[in-house]
């Protein structure tokens, strides 16, 4: 299934609506290869986060604001 401290619980939590999805901070930290989310990130817990944005950002953090999930990753966009 999973390693203790992957994620798999909090996932579930995100996603029945127990935890609500809004964001935080998250290290950029390269290319992910989805055209649509083209940054990789990670939060300060190694959450896997996709994000929209512009490369220029790789190297800083950031405030995310989460758009979806899935089961291995979430998905955002640079918060305003």
């Amino acid at each position: 299934m999973g390693s203790n401290g992957s994620g798999k619980t909090s996932l579930l939590n995100i996603i029945c609506g127990s935890i609500p999805i809004e964001g935080g901070d998250v290290l950029v930290d390269g290319t992910s290869g989805d055209p649509a989310y083209p940054l990789s990130s990670r939060t300060e817990g190694n959450r896997l986060v996709r994000l929209a944005g512009d490369e220029k950002l790789i190297g800083q953090w950031i405030t995310a604001r989460i758009t979806g999930s899935n089961t291995w990753a979430l998905y955002g966009e640079p918060a305003e």
